[in-house]
C-alpha cells in the first residue's frame, strides 16, 4: 500500500497541466505567402512538420512528468511493505513515555517497576536505526530543550536522567508534547511508546485519551512493566487529628484512614505511631479487597515542643505511602492579652487563678492603653465588653488575624449589637451578632444544650462517663450568627460560643454570647466556670497553622514574627540535608518560602543552631484511586506488548515499509535530460540554426 508522508505537496500535482496549457497559447497562424517552383519544397516541408508535431508531443509529456515525478518525490511516498530488499524500512519518530510517578517505586518480587522499565526502555532503543528520531519524555524532565537519544551513545543511564519521583503524571501535556514531536518529525513509522504501571486515575487528563493523536497514525505500544503481577498495597489515605487542643499529660487521638488497593485479596498491617525511634501506639489492621478502614490510636504527650510524629505500616509492594507525617505543637506558654475596662470580681480571680497555675500567662489592660501593647508577642487577644476604637488598630487586629493568630470577643453593655457588628465588618466581612435575648421572668433562664463528658470541650473536665455538672443560668445574651461555627449551643437552639473564619486572613475570631458578669448569667460562681474558661481559651489561643500539612511537590510557606534578619536560618530536609534559607520581610515578621518539596517526610527550619518551626509533607494517593485511564483507545493502532514473549522481535515485525522519493526524484532527473535532448533533436528537424 502506498501512503505519502509529505502529502501537503501533492495539490501542486495541478501544476502538470502548465506545458499544455503554455503550448497552447504558444501557437502561431501560418501565413500563405505564394512563391513559384517551391511544388518538391513543399512535399520536404510537410513530412519536417509531421516530425516536429510528434517531438513537441513528446515534449509535452516529458515535461508533464517531470513535473509529476518532481512534485512526488517532495510528498515522500512509502509502501507500506518493503518490496525493495525485503528487509530495509522506512525511518522512524518514536516517542518513549516514560511513566515515573510514585506508584512506579512498587516492587514486582526483587526489582521495582521503574527499574524494570528502563531495563525495558534500552531493549526497545535496540530496535531503531541511527537515522531515526527518538525522544524520552516523562513528569519530571524539563521540557525546554528536547533532545533526540544518541543511539551512539555506548551507555544509557536512565536511572539518572529520568529520576523516579512522588509526582502524580500530568499525562496530558506529555501527550500533547508527543504529538507536537510526531508533527515536527513526520517519518513513515510513528511510533509512541508508553512503559506504565498504568495506574493512572482519568483525572491525569484533561481530555478524552483518543482525542490526542486523532488525525495522525500512529502506531502505539503499551507496555506494562507490573507483567501482570498482583499488587499487594495498603496505603495510609489521610490522618485525622480528633483533639481540638493539644495538652501535656492529657491524650491526643488520631484517626488513620486506610486503603487496600487490592482488588482480588484481603490484607493485613500493623498500624505504628513513632516519635522519633519511639513507638508511641500499635493497632492491628484487617482489610478486605479493594476495603477503607479508620484505625483509632492515641498517645499522651510527656513533654511540650513540637512532636514530630509518624504512623508506619508493613512493607508490601509500595512501602512510600506506608508513611504519614504529623507535626504536632505541645505549647509551653500561651501568651494572652485581656482587655477590659472593669472586669467582674469573678472574671478577675478566674483570670489570676488561670495564669499562676496553667500554662497562661494573662496580661490584664484597658482600652486607653492596650492599643499600645507589641500584638506579635500574644497568642490570642481577648476584647471583653468592647469599645470603640480606631481603624489604625482594625488594621493592627487584621495583621494579627493573618498572622494565623486569634481573637476572642466577650460582649457587654458598652456597645450595642449592631455597634460591635460595625466595628468588626472590615475583619469578618457579615454580622457577628443579630439581638438581644433576655428572660421575661427573673425565675426564668436559659441553659445549654450539653454540658457533660460527651461534649469535645467538657470531655476532659469529667473523671467518667456520665457525671454531669450543674449547668449555669443565662439570663441575657446576644444571639450570634448562625452562618458562623457553633463551638457551644443552648437549648432553644442558639449558639452560645461560635468561631468566625474570614477568608481573607489566616487566623479565627471566637465569639461568647454573654458577658461574663452575673447580671448576664451565673457561669462565673458555678465550679465549671474556671475550667470551661482555661478550655475555651485553650482552644483560641491555639495557632491552626502549626499542624498544616504539605503534599509533595506543593510549595509551603512559614510567617514567623519578632524574629531578626541579622539571624541565620537553615532548613533541614528529610534524610538529613540542609541549605541556608534566606526570608522574606513583610509587616507581619519574616516569611520562609519552602519551594519543590520532592521529598515526604518533616521539614525543620532552624534559627543559629536552634528548631523554631517545623512542618510535614506526605505523597498524595489520588494516583491509585480509580478508575484509572483506559490507554487501548489512545490510537487506532495499539499494541499491547507481551513481555513473556520476544516482544523486540514483535515490534520489528510491526515496523515495515520503504520510502521511495528518492526513485521517483531520479525519474524526475532522467526526464529532464530526455527534454534536453528532445529539444535539440526538434531544433535540427525544424533546420533551425543560432
Amino acid at each position: 500500500m502506498l501512503s505519502f508522508l509529505n502529502s501537503i505537496v501533492l495539490p501542486v500535482l495541478m501544476a502538470a497541466v502548465i506545458p499544455l496549457i503554455i503550448h497552447f497559447f504558444n501557437r502561431k497562424k501560418t501565413k500563405k505567402i505564394i512563391f513559384s517552383s517551391i511544388r518538391f519544397l513543399k512535399l520536404l516541408e510537410n513530412q519536417r512538420i509531421k516530425q516536429v508535431r510528434l517531438y513537441q508531443i513528446l515534449l509535452i509529456l516529458i515535461r508533464t512528468l517531470f513535473i509529476i515525478f518532481l512534485v512526488l518525490a517532495f510528498s515522500r511516498p512509502t509502501l507500506k511493505d518493503a518490496v525493495f530488499g525485503g528487509s530495509s524500512s522506512a525511518r522512524t519518530t518514536a516517542v518513549i513515555i516514560l511513566d515515573d510517578s510514585f506508584s512506579m517505586q512498587a516492587y514486582v518480587k526483587s526489582d521495582s517497576r521503574y527499574n524494570l522499565a528502563c531495563g525495558y526502555i534500552k531493549k526497545v532503543l535496540s530496535t531503531f536505526k541511527a537515522e531515526d528520531q527518538i525522544f524520552i519524555l516523562s513528569p519530571s524532565m524539563d521540557y525546554e530543550n528536547i533532545m533526540p537519544v544518541n543511539l551512539n551513545s555506548a551507555n544509557f543511564d536512565f536511572l539518572k536522567k529520568y529520576p523516579v519521583t512522588c509526582k502524580s503524571p500530568g499525562f496530558s501535556y506529555i501527550l500533547k508534547k508527543a504529538g507536537g514531536l510526531f508533527n515536527q518529525y513526520p517519518n513513515h513509522n510513528r511510533e509512541l511508546f508508553i512503559l506504565s504501571d498504568f495506574q493512572i486515575n482519568r483525572m491525569a487528563l484533561n481530555d478524552s485519551i483518543s482525542s490526542y493523536f486523532k488525525n495522525q497514525s500512529i502506531r502505539s505500544y503499551l507496555i506494562d512493566v507490573t507483567n501482570q503481577h498482583t499488587f499487594s498495597n495498603i496505603a495510609i489515605d489521610t490522618l485525622i487529628v480528633q483533639n481540638r487542643i493539644f495538652e501535656l499529660n492529657k491524650p491526643i487521638t488520631l484517626l488513620a484512614r486506610l486503603q487496600n488497593y487490592n482488588l482480588s485479596e484481603s490484607a493485613e498491617t500493623l498500624v505504628n505511631l513513632f516519635l522519633s525511634d519511639k513507638r508511641l501506639a500499635m493497632e492491628q489492621a484487617s482489610l478486605p479487597p479493594g476495603g477503607i478502614k479508620d484505625i483509632q490510636l492515641s498517645f499522651i504527650p510527656k513533654q511540650a515542643g513540637q512532636r514530630l510524629l509518624h504512623l508506619e505500616l508493613d512493607d508490601d509492594d509500595l512501602t512510600i505511602d506506608n508513611f504519614y507525617y504529623l507535626n504536632l505543637n505541645i505549647p509551653e506558654k500561651l501568651n494572652v492579652l485581656f482587655v477590659d475596662d472593669n472586669p467582674s470580681f469573678h472574671l478577675k480571680t478566674a483570670l489570676n487563678v488561670l495564669s499562676t497555675n496553667t500554662v497562661f500567662e494573662i496580661e490584664q489592660s484597658d482600652y486607653s492603653r492596650w492599643y499600645g501593647k507589641n500584638f506579635k508577642k500574644y497568642n490570642l487577644i481577648v476584647l471583653s465588653n468592647p469599645r470603640m476604637f480606631s481603624n489604625e488598630t482594625i488594621n493592627r487586629l487584621s495583621l494579627f488575624l493573618d498572622s494565623g493568630k486569634n481573637v476572642f470577643i466577650i460582649p457587654g453593655a458598652a456597645l450595642a449589637p449592631k455597634q460591635i457588628n460595625n466595628l468588626f465588618r472590615p475583619l469578618i466581612k457579615s454580622n457577628i451578632y443579630l439581638d438581644y435575648k433576655q428572660t421575661s421572668n427573673p425565675e426564668n433562664y436559659f441553659a445549654f444544650s450539653d454540658i457533660s463528658a460527651k461534649h469535645p470541650i467538657f470531655k476532659p473536665l469529667f473523671s467518667a462517663e456520665g457525671i454531669n455538672a450543674e449547668p449555669p443560668k443565662i439570663f441575657k445574651y446576644l444571639k450570634i450568627n448562625p452562618s458562623a461555627q457553633t463551638l457551644l449551643r443552648l437549648r432553644n437552639g442558639d449558639s452560645f460560643l461560635s468561631r468566625f473564619s474570614p477568608k481573607n486572613l489566616s487566623g479565627d475570631i471566637y465569639a461568647f454570647g454573654s458577658m461574663l458578669d452575673l447580671e448576664w448569667t451565673d457561669f462565673p460562681i458555678k465550679g465549671l466556670f474556671i475550667p470551661a474558661l482555661y478550655r475555651v481559651f485553650y482552644i483560641a489561643g491555639q495557632n491552626r497553622l502549626h499542624s498544616k500539612s504539605a503534599l509533595v511537590n506543593e510549595s509551603y510557606s512559614i510567617l514567623l514574627p519578632d524574629l531578626s534578619l541579622k539571624d541565620k536560618y537553615r532548613a533541614e530536609l528529610p534524610g538529613g540535608d540542609k541549605y541556608e534559607i534566606i526570608p522574606d520581610q513583610s509587616k507581619l515578621g519574616l516569611r520562609f518560602l519552602f519551594n519543590e518539596l520532592t521529598k515526604p517526610g518533616h521539614y525543620l527550619l532552624y534559627q543559629n543552631d536552634k528548631i523554631i518551626q517545623s512542618f510535614p509533607v506526605n505523597v498524595s494517593s489520588k494516583e491509585l484511586k480509580r478508575p484509572y485511564v483506559r490507554f487501548e483507545n489512545i490510537s487506532e493502532n495499539v499494541i499491547k506488548v507481551n513481555l513473556s514473549s520476544d516482544f523486540i522481535k514483535q515490534i520489528k515485525q510491526a515496523r515495515s515499509g520503504q520510502e521511495l522519493w528518492y526513485i521517483f526524484l531520479s525519474l524526475a532527473f532522467m526526464f529532464l535530460l530526455l527534454e534536453i535532448l528532445l529539444i535539440k533533436k526538434i531544433e535540427g528537424k525544424a533546420g533551425i540554426r543560432n
